[in-house]
């Protein structure tokens, strides 16, 4: 019998990624951030993994497929994406697929603080 294991998720619990920060700013409320949800903690956890994605040369949509598809048995990850830009970046993930153990620790550091 063969198993399948695929994943689908909100990066960073549905934050938004800093190039539209800016733009959805004039649109902020309590309920709504330009960080996402409107919970500091988050927010600060997606500019840390932000900022470790850059340093590898990558996004954070593109870190977080890797981040998925480290699993050995993960067979897919699924990526919502409304214009083909958003597919050409997430498939950009490819070019780097390797997380390292310091990579690693840091990604889990961050989403416990």
């Amino acid at each position: 019998m063969h198993r399948v294991l695929a994943a689908g998720a909100r990066i960073a619990d549905g934050q938004i990624p800093s190039r539209y920060s800016q733009r959805l700013a004039r649109f902020q409320t309590p309920r709504f951030s330009a960080a996402g949800t409107g919970h500091p903690r988050q927010s600060r956890q997606a500019k840390r993994l932000d900022k470790l994605a850059r340093a590898r040369g990558q996004t954070l949509a593109q870190m977080a497929l890797v981040w998925v598809l480290r699993h050995p048995g993960m067979t897919s990850a699924l990526v919502g994406a409304s214009r083909v830009a958003q597919i050409e970046d997430a498939v950009g993930a490819l070019n780097n697929l390797t997380l390292g153990a310091d990579e690693l620790r840091e990604i889990e550091a961050i989403l416990k603080n």
